[in-house]
Order: structure tokens, then C-alpha cells, then sequence
């Protein structure tokens, strides 16, 4: 073979054809996916915000259980300080104190980066004869 023929030329410029009509579809694609990616990030951070908010109001709702069962068991007498009570008590608040309440945080994903492929420049660098 000394070059490429006539069919092989037009089989190559259909296939490049091809290649970037898929290039642009898929452009489109990751286009369609981000603007769904940003708008499901709107929608997660903005009812994170407001989960936060009320995680807020559950933790001054907690620390005034807390506070409450510290002032009870402040007015105790000594001896009911180290009596099986108190500890009962101690341990019922440390169930308050030990809940986990920090604020939510969710990572989102990233956009989907366009991979800016050359395939379709690639090939029509190929050569159609050797040099």
C-alpha cells in the first residue's frame, strides 16, 4: 500500500465526522450533568442550613436539661452526692452531655470536568502516504 485510497479517505472523514458530532453530544452531557450538580448542591447546603438551625435549637434544649440536672443534684447533701443515686444521675446526664452534636457538613462532588479529548484532531493528522 503506498497511500490510502479514495474509500479509505472517506471512511476516515466519516468516522472523524462522527467522532465529534459524540464530541459535542458529550460537551452537552457534562453541561446537562453540572447544571443538575449545582442545583442539587443549592439544595443540599440549603437544607443542611437549615438541619443546622435546628440541631442549634436541639443543643440549648440539651444544655438546659443538663443544667437542670446539675442544679437538682447541686442542692444534694453530701451523702447523696456518693450514694447509688447520684451516680444514676451522673450517668443520665452524661447521656446528654455525651450526644454529638455538631454541626452538619456534606462535601458535594465536583463538577465534571470536560476531558477535552483530540481524537478526532489525532486522526486527521494522520498522514495519507508515507513521507
Amino acid at each position: 500500500m503506498n497511500k490510502l485510497t479514495k474509500q479509505q479517505l472517506a471512511t476516515r472523514d466519516e468516522l472523524i465526522a462522527k467522532l465529534r458530532s459524540e464530541q459535542v453530544a458529550l460537551a452537552e452531557a457534562i453541561t446537562k450533568a453540572n447544571d443538575l450538580i449545582d442545583k442539587a448542591r443549592g439544595e443540599v447546603e440549603n437544607a443542611v442550613t437549615h438541619y443546622n438551625e435546628a440541631l442549634v435549637n436541639l443543643e440549648a434544649f440539651r444544655d438546659e436539661i443538663v443544667e437542670a440536672i446539675d442544679e437538682y443534684m447541686g442542692e444534694k447533701s453530701d451523702k447523696w452526692q456518693e450514694s447509688d443515686k447520684a451516680s444514676s444521675y451522673n450517668d443520665w446526664k452524661g447521656e446528654f452531655e455525651g450526644a454529638d452534636l455538631s454541626a452538619l457538613e456534606i462535601t458535594m462532588p465536583d463538577d465534571i470536568e470536560d476531558p477535552g479529548v483530540e481524537h478526532a484532531e489525532l486522526a486527521e493528522g494522520w498522514p495519507e502516504q508515507p513521507e
